[in-house]
C-alpha cells in the first residue's frame, strides 16, 4: 500500500527537517506546516498545515514537490511524477494524486496525494516517497525481449509448461522486495501474467529483478 506503510515517529522532529529550494533551505515549520510525523525512512509520511504555493494542477503539485519539498523527502536528481488523478470537492479543494517516477521509471508504492487551497496553497501532502535512489538503467535492460525472458526464466519452477501467458507488455519499475521490511528498492521487470501453478490457475503482477533474476514481489 503506498499509504501507511512506515513506522510513525513523532512530528515534532519532522518539522524540522529542510527543504525548500536548496539555494535558501527552510524547515518545514518554517514553510507552513505544522504536522510532518516521519517514516522509517526519517522522510515525511504526512505533512499539514499551510505552505504558500500556487497549486492548481498536477503539474503545479509536482513541480511544488520537486522545487520545495524534494530535500525533506531526499529526492533524486532523477526524480519526476506522473498524475494519476486530479479532483476537487464542493468545498474547491484539490486533491492531486502522484506517482514517482526514477529516470522516466514508475516506483512502486511511490505515491503522494497533494491537497490545495482554492489559492493553490498546500494544505497538504499524504503519502511516502521512496528516498536516496541510486541505479543506472542498463542498455539491455530496456530491449523488448529482455523483461519477458527474465520473467519467464524466474516462473520456469512454479508456472507449467506451455501455461504462462502475459496480459500487457513487460516494462520497468522500481520495487521494494516482498516481506523484507525496510529492504532497498531495486530495478525489475514487471508484467501482469496468468499461468498454472501447483494450486491451479494464477493471475498475478510480477516483478523480477533486472540484477539477480528472481522474483521481487508477486501481487
Amino acid at each position: 500500500c503506498a499509504f501507511g506503510d512506515g513506522t510513525s515517529t513523532g512530528s515534532d522532529d519532522g518539522l524540522k527537517i529542510l527543504a525548500g529550494p536548496t539555494e535558501a533551505p527552510k524547515s518545514l515549520a518554517a514553510l507552513g506546516f505544522d504536522t510532518a510525523p516521519l517514516a522509517a525512512s526519517r522522510t515525511p509520511l504526512y505533512l499539514s498545515g499551510r505552505m504558500e504555493a500556487a497549486v492548481f494542477d498536477g503539474n503545479g503539485a509536482a513541480q511544488t514537490l520537486l522545487s520545495r519539498l524534494a530535500p525533506a523527502y531526499r529526492l533524486a536528481a532523477e526524480t519526476s511524477f506522473a498524475v494519476l488523478s486530479d479532483t476537487t470537492d464542493e468545498a474547491g479543494l484539490r486533491y492531486l494524486r502522484l506517482q514517482q517516477r526514477h529516470a522516466g521509471v514508475p516506483v512502486v508504492d511511490g505515491e503522494v496525494v497533494v491537497q490545495a487551497d482554492r489559492d493553490g496553497a498546500v494544505l497538504a501532502v499524504l503519502g511516502e516517497l521512496k528516498p536516496d535512489l541510486r541505479f543506472e538503467i542498463p542498455a539491455a535492460a530496456k530491449l523488448p525481449t529482455t523483461g519477458s525472458q527474465a520473467i519467464k526464466r524466474a516462473l520456469a519452477p512454479s508456472a507449467k509448461l506451455g501455461t504462462l501467458r502475459f496480459h500487457d507488455a513487460p516494462s520497468l519499475a522500481v520495487v521494494a522486495p516482498e516481506n523484507q521490511l525496510n529492504a532497498p528498492v531495486e530495478l525489475a521487470y514487471r508484467a501482469l501474467v496468468e499461468y498454472v501453478g501447483s494450486d491451479g490457475m494464477e493471475l498475478e503482477e510480477i516483478f523480477v529483478s533486472v540484477q539477480t533474476g528472481e522474483v521481487l514481489a508477486q501481487r
